[in-house]
Formats: structure tokens, sequence, C-alpha cells
């Protein structure tokens, strides 16, 4: 793989954005460049990507087109729909990553593109240290605090309790090449969750029981981290069974 890309959306991201940027600064693996389009912030945080951009013009790329005001989904699609690269990684605003978050990652995207063929979608998730807004460790795993079991990736199991988190999915050309292929994303809930289901139907996934992250939880989180016992997760599915959502949740992705 040449070109690896860093697909990065923010939104009124400046309290904790430097501390992102400066993780990939950080990692073992220095081959890759960041792709950043903002989505109409007001905060400074066009300042903050100014100033990397300028410091790092070799890693890091501000995508200026006048499109804003899109939300998070998407401005990710938008993201890899206009970056052409043969790995992509997504990554969130505020999160921390560890430094050799890229190298592993990309060591199992390429021993899966040698067992399946670079044509086939490959998509890798890991796990994640949950963290308090000061990168204090509240969880050594975002799987377990959340009830999830890293091994349950087929596509079915996605629909019903996805267990990859959107900032640690990584995922290769021909898996971005169909995920963008879709021709109505109002029928697609989030863009990760998308990509996800697309390297189950037509590929592989690749589960990483490692955190190589820090999920950083605080007040402004779009997605948290939330504890879901196993009776919840029973009852929530239940719950969407009898409402005839869960079907139709099923009919709607097999469409």
């Amino acid at each position: 793989m040449s070109e690896n890309a860093i697909l990065l959306a923010t939104y009124n991201g400046k309290a904790y954005l430097k501390e992102l940027l400066e993780s990939f600064l950080a990692q073992k693996h220095t081959d890759f460049k960041c792709y950043i389009h903002d989505d109409g912030s007001t905060d400074g945080t066009k300042e903050i990507l100014e100033e990397i951009v300028t410091a790092h013009p070799d890693r890091f790329v501000l995508l200026f087109d006048g499109v804003t005001h899109m939300g998070a989904k998407e401005n990710f699609f938008h993201l890899a729909e206009t970056v052409e690269a043969d790995c992509y990684f997504f990554a969130d605003q505020d999160d921390v990553w560890l430094p050799d978050k890229m190298e592993f990652v990309l060591q199992r995207l390429e021993q899966a593109e040698k067992t399946c063929g670079a044509d086939v979608p490959i998509a890798v998730f890991s796990d994640m240290y949950v963290t308090d807004e000061n990168l204090m460790i509240r969880s050594d795993s975002f799987l377990k605090e959340i009830d999830r079991d890293a091994d349950y990736h087929s596509y079915s199991e996605i629909l019903i309790d996805n267990p990859a988190a959107g900032c640690t999915m990584a995922f290769n050309r021909a898996c971005r090449d169909r995920a963008i292929a879709i021709k109505n994303k109002d029928r697609v809930l989030m863009h990760d969750v998308w990509f996800l289901m697309v390297a189950a139907v037509f590929g592989e996934v690749i589960a990483v029981k490692e955190p190589l992250v820090y999920y950083r939880q605080h007040e402004k989180n779009e997605m948290g981290s939330r504890t879901e016992s196993s009776w919840q997760k029973v009852s929530r599915n239940l719950q969407d069974a009898q409402a005839k959502e869960l079907s139709s949740k099923k009919e709607a992705f097999y469409k």
C-alpha cells in the first residue's frame, strides 16, 4: 500500500483537536497524509487546522470547497469520495491515537490483502481505552464497557450489535469504492457502520482486540461510551422486534 489517508471531519473541535493532530505526528508509521474537511466551525478550529497545515504541508491537507453544514455522516462520505488512496482511516476530532495504531492496523490490512486479494473489501477495527476529558483512563476496554464481543462482526451481528467504533476503523480501497457507490445515503444511519457492513458482506472484517485509541468522554460527545447489560441488550432487540423495527432494519439493509 503506497498512499495511506487519514480522513478527519471537523466541526467546532478546538478544545481537543491539537492533541489529536499531535498524535498523528507521533505515529511510528510516517507514510500518510491527513485530509481534513471542516463543516463550518466558528470556534477557532479552522485556525488550528491552518496552523498545522502550514507547519506540516507534507502531512496535512485542508480541503476548501465551500461545502459546509453537512453533519458528520455526510462530511465523512464527502472526504471518502474526494480522497484517492490505497488505505483509509477514520478519525474523530476529540480522541488521541496511540503511536503504533497505524503501523499495527496496516500490518493486518496488508496480511489480509495478501490472503484475500487487493480487490476484496477489507475493514479493520480495534478496541480503545475509554478516558475522561483529561485522558485519564476510565476503562481499558471500550468493547467490554459497552458489552460487545469483537469476534461478532458478521453483517447480521453488525446490524444488531455493532462492535466497531468509527474512530478505530481503517479500510482498503476496494471497501471504499464499494461503500461510496451507494446512490441514496439517506438510507445509511452512519458512515462508519455502512463501510463496516460493506466489508462484512463483500469481503473481510478484522478485529484487533488491543486498544489503539484513547476514546475521550466529554459533555459534547456525539456518540459516547454507554454500558449496556446483556439483559438491556436483549430487551432493546425485543422492543425493536415487537415494534417491527428489527425486521424493517434488516429489510432496508438487504435492499
